[in-house]
């Protein structure tokens, strides 16, 4: 029954996921940069409806933020902090996990955010 749920689930998953971790480099300055950790990992990104976040200036516009979730198999471990760049229906964005990803028996789902830098 779990295999048939797996198999399922990788039908509708769309897209495909680089995942990048931060690595401390000392060589003389101590830094961090992104290393790629994953490559080509099938996935869906799904969106929640925008919520509309209310400003505290009444001169301001209202802020909507789009909500995503990334939906993977369990396969690799994906670090809370990752920065993970997604492929789906030809449009490719950089998000960043903002926490640790829930775990499924066949799957496991992480809440992203849009990477501010590569915007």
């Amino acid at each position: 029954m779990r295999r048939k749920f797996e198999r399922a689930m990788k039908k509708i998953w769309l897209g495909k996921c680089d995942i990048y971790e931060y690595e401390s480099n000392t060589k003389g300055i101590v830094h961090t940069e992104l290393k790629k950790v994953y490559e080509g990992i099938p996935c869906r990104l799904s969106f929640e409806q925008e919520r509309e976040r209310e400003s505290r200036n009444t001169y301001a516009q209202s802020n909507k933020e789009q909500y995503a979730k990334l939906i993977l198999s369990n396969e690799p471990m994906i670090k809370a902090g990752s920065v993970i760049d997604v492929e789906q229906n030809n449009v490719k964005k950089r998000y960043k996990s903002s926490g640790e990803p829930s775990i499924y028996s066949s799957h496991q789902e992480i809440m992203l955010e849009i990477y501010k830098e590569w915007c």
